[in-house]
């Protein structure tokens, strides 16, 4: 019988002769002179080109990978040598703050190992866009960062002035394999048309041309912060294709060319304040407005008690949180969608000074519910039955009024039911906004 060490042998030899046909690769130990196109969407097993890219990473090598608006180029945060690699790709001038190159995240959770510290903003910010076109910069220095543990190289290459640093989660499949499969961290950047002359041009076109796009802070003359306008970001000089990555890429995950050419938009979060350095291809509106605490109040038809409630909430914190971002909606647990809200709300809101002409009934669904902030019902038993559906929200799943007391459908009866619902209403509202943390609540720095 053979041994298992001939076994073995003869297993790791079969693979690596299978590696070598998949990227076309000579023999071990010759120099490779000519990028490698990995093609992911002809490959019979995906996992040949996982492998192929986590052996090349490990080994040093540069791997070119598609994302969203153009390719990126990839390198192991743990070995220096592919480190200095990519230092030497050509790019454009960076915006003040903006690192050149950002750490690729496996999930929310690990970011809280390079940022301990980071805000509930940042996360919600990262669960909501990721994975996704959206890079987060945070301030290095925080003990018990992951930052302090990678090789000198790697730090002076992620690290922007003052120590920040940015991460990213890209969208596209090959990516999330490989990072799961590659010790450390992944460094990104984006992978620049070899044309250097072309780069050269536009780099300097940019410094000279103010056209619009969103960067760097100022003061206006009120003396309040806002971003003022920085030169716009030239898309053409992104590889959107693999014949566009330069031959000091090794191996080049082809998918086809990316039709839509665009960079990530780039945010620095500190707290609760959230700078664009750079907009991209999700714009300040959708990120804004994606991003907002939001606050979903739960009764039976959405017509009644929850349309009223969301009406006075948003007119309590308009006037209190003016500079943040908040969104404020309802459903019912029993709604039919599209209804309009009753004749006694709608009456008790219009002598209130509040309209909900507008208000189209909803029903809760699993989306609305995660992409909630806080979560009010109008009973124990609403709170019962979106517990009893989605059991993982009940940390924000919490009846309106003190101590878990209903409050009262007014549904079918007078005028004065509803403005005595109303009433209470308000009342439980104005003990809920004295608890309300607005550091959860984004503060965004936009264009003038």
């Amino acid at each position: 019988m053979e041994s298992l060490g001939v076994k073995l042998y003869s297993f790791l030899s079969a693979w690596r002769e299978r590696i070598c046909q998949v990227t076309e690769l000579g023999p071990p130990n010759v120099t490779q002179l000519m990028t490698k196109i990995l093609d992911w969407r002809k490959t019979e097993d995906p996992r040949d080109v996982i492998h192929t890219a986590v052996q090349a990473l490990a080994e040093g090598h540069l791997v070119a990978f598609p994302n969203d608006g153009h390719y990126m180029v990839a390198a192991s945060g743990l070995r220096p040598h592919s480190i200095e690699k990519m230092n030497g790709l050509l790019g454009p001038d960076r915006q003040p703050g903006e690192p050149r190159a950002v750490l690729m995240m496996r999930s929310v959770g690990e970011l809280l190992d390079y940022s301990p510290s980071a805000s509930d903003v940042a996360l919600r910010i990262a669960q909501r866009c990721w994975p996704g076109p959206v890079d987060l910069v945070f301030q290095d220095g925080e003990q018990g960062s992951l930052i302090d543990s990678l090789p000198q190289a790697t730090r002076d290459l992620v690290l922007a002035e003052e120590g920040w640093f940015g991460v990213s989660n890209p969208r596209h499949e090959a990516f999330l394999q490989v990072a799961r499969l590659t010790a450390g961290p992944l460094v990104l950047m984006p992978a620049w048309r070899s044309d250097s002359s072309m780069l050269s041009k536009v780099t300097q076109a940019t410094k000279s041309d103010p056209s619009p796009a969103i960067s760097g802070e100022s003061k206006t003359s009120n003396g309040n912060r806002s971003l003022h306008r920085s030169p716009r970001f030239d898309n053409s000089i992104l590889a959107n294709e693999p014949s566009q990555v330069s031959e000091d890429v090794a191996f080049v995950i082809d998918s086809g060319t990316i039709d839509r050419v665009g960079v990530t938009t780039v945010v620095r979060v500190d707290g609760n304040r959230c700078e664009i350095l750079r907009e991209g291809l999700m714009t300040a509106e959708n990120l804004s407005s994606s991003t907002s605490y939001t606050v979903l109040i739960v009764c039976t038809g959405n017509t009644c008690r929850s349309p009223m409630a969301e009406s006075l909430l948003k007119d309590k914190l308009k006037a209190q949180v003016e500079s943040m971002t908040f969104r404020i909606v309802s459903a019912g647990v029993a709604a039919q969608p599209g209804g309009p809200a009753s004749e006694g709300a709608l009456q008790a809101m219009k002598e209130r000074g509040l309209s909900l002409d507008d208000h189209q009934s909803r029903s809760i669904s699993q989306s609305l519910l995660e992409r909630s902030d806080l979560i009010l019902t109008m009973t124990s038993n609403h709170r019962q039955a979106i517990l009893s559906r989605w059991p993982h929200v009940s940390s924000k799943v919490f009846c309106l009024a003190p101590a878990g007391s209903d409050i009262s459908d007014p549904y079918g009866g007078p005028i004065e039911a509803y403005r005595k619902c109303a009433d209470r209403i308000d009342q439980c509202l104005d003990e809920w906004v004295e608890k309300l943390d607005t550091k959860s609540f984004p503060t965004w720095i936009k264009n003038v």
